[in-house]
C-alpha cells in the first residue's frame, strides 16, 4: 500500500537479503551480516528486489575493500596513468583533432585493475576528485611540454565528475593550474556527464561560466542515458555534445536509433553545437556518421586509448602526413 506521509504519497522501495541456513552452527549475528552483504548486491530495477547470499559476494566485498585500502599509495606511488583515446574529425580527411584523457590503474602487483571496478569505487567514497586533479594536472603538464617544444597542439579533455563540484578546494586548485599554465586555454577542455550536471547547484554553474570565460570548451557527456538531456542544454550552453555509445552500438539493428541520431545532430547544429560519437566500433557506424554529419568521433574503429608516449608519437606521425 502506499504510504501516506504529511502531504506527499510515496511507494517505498523494498529490498532484500536472504540468508539460506544450512550450517546451523553459524551465530544468528553472522547469518544477519551475510543477509546483509546479499542485500548490497541489489540492483534496483531489475525484477526483483531480493537476492540469496552466496560465497563469491563475500570475496568481492573483500576484493573491492582490499582495492580501496590501497588508493592513497597507488596515488602517491604515480600507479595511476593517463591514456590518451583519440579523436578524429569528419570533415572529409578525418583528421587527428583532439583527445579524451582516461585513467588506468596499474598496479606492481596486481596488474592492471579493471576501471568498471575501481572508477565506481572512487565516486562511492569521494576519492575520484583527487584521481580527476591528477589527471587534470598530468594532462596540462603533457600540453605544456607539448606546446613548449613547438609540437602541435589538439585539444585533450578531462572529465568532471559530479563529486568534483563539492570540493571546492579541487576546483580552486584546477582553475589555479590552468590560470598559472602559460598555454592557450582553448587546448583543454572538461566533460561532464549528463547525470552529474543535473544535480549541480547554480553555484557548480557558475564554475562551468568561469572555465567557459578562460576560453575552455564544456562537453556534455553520455547524452542521452538519462531523462535530463534536454534540459541541460537549455539550462547551459555547452559547447560540444558527446552521443551517448549505446546510441552508436545500437546503430546497425534499429531504425529508430537511426533517426534519434540524426535528429540529435542536426539539433545540436542548429544550436550552435559540435557532435561527438564515441564509442564507434566499425566502418559501418563511421559510414553512416559520415552521412549524417557528425562532426568528431572516437572509438577502436580509429584507436585505442594510448599512452601518453605512444599519443605523443601518433601526434608527430600525423604531423608529418
Amino acid at each position: 500500500q502506499a504510504i501516506e506521509y504529511e502531504i506527499t504519497e510515496f511507494v517505498p522501495v523494498l529490498s532484500f537479503g536472504i540468508y539460506r541456513i544450512t550450517d546451523k552452527s553459524v551465530s544468528i549475528r553472522r547469518m544477519g551480516d551475510l543477509a546483509d552483504i546479499a542485500k548490497r548486491t541489489v540492483k534496483y530495477g531489475d525484477d526483483s528486489v531480493y537476492t540469496f547470499y552466496s560465497e563469491s559476494m563475500l570475496e568481492k566485498m573483500r576484493e573491492e575493500k582490499r582495492i580501496e585500502n590501497e588508493m592513497q599509495t597507488a596515488l602517491d606511488m604515480h600507479e595511476f596513468s593517463v591514456f590518451y583515446q583519440p579523436k578524429v574529425s569528419l570533415d572529409g580527411k578525418v583528421n587527428l583533432t583532439g583527445a579524451e584523457a582516461l585513467v588506468r590503474w596499474i598496479s606492481p602487483i596486481h596488474g592492471t585493475v579493471s576501471p568498471g571496478l575501481f572508477i565506481p569505487m572512487l565516486e562511492e567514497n569521494g576519492f575520484i576528485s583527487q584521481v580527476d586533479l591528477y589527471v587534470g594536472t598530468k594532462v596540462k603538464e603533457f600540453l605544456e611540454h607539448l606546446y613548449e617544444t613547438n609540437h602541435r597542439l589538439v585539444p585533450i579533455s578531462v572529465n568532471l565528475s559530479r563529486m568534483d563540484f563539492f570540493d571546492k578546494k579541487m576546483i580552486k586548485k584546477l582553475l589555479d593550474g590552468i590560470r598559472n599554465s602559460g598555454m592557450p586555454g582553448q587546448f583543454v577542455r572538461y566533460e561532464v556527464t549528463e547525470s552529474a550536471y543535473t544535480t549541480l547547484a547554480d553555484s557548480d554553474n557558475r564554475t562551468l561560466s568561469e572555465l567557459h570565460n578562460m576560453g575552455i570548451s564544456i562537453l556534455l557527456d553520455d547524452f542521452g542515458s538519462g531523462y535530463s538531456s534536454f534540459s541541460a542544454i537549455r539550462e547551459y550552453k555547452f559547447d560540444i555534445l558527446k552521443l551517448d555509445m549505446g546510441f552508436i552500438s545500437n546503430l546497425e539493428k534499429s531504425e529508430r536509433t537511426r533517426l534519434i541520431i540524426r535528429s540529435i545532430i542536426s539539433m545540436a547544429h542548429s544550436i550552435g553545437m559540435k557532435v561527438v560519437a564515441e564509442g564507434v566500433e566499425n566502418k559501418n557506424q563511421y559510414e553512416y556518421l559520415v552521412s549524417h554529419e557528425c562532426d568528431y568521433i572516437q572509438g577502436f574503429y580509429f584507436s585505442k586509448p594510448l599512452p601518453e608516449k605512444e599519443f605523443a608519437k601518433l601526434l608527430v606521425k600525423k604531423d608529418k602526413q
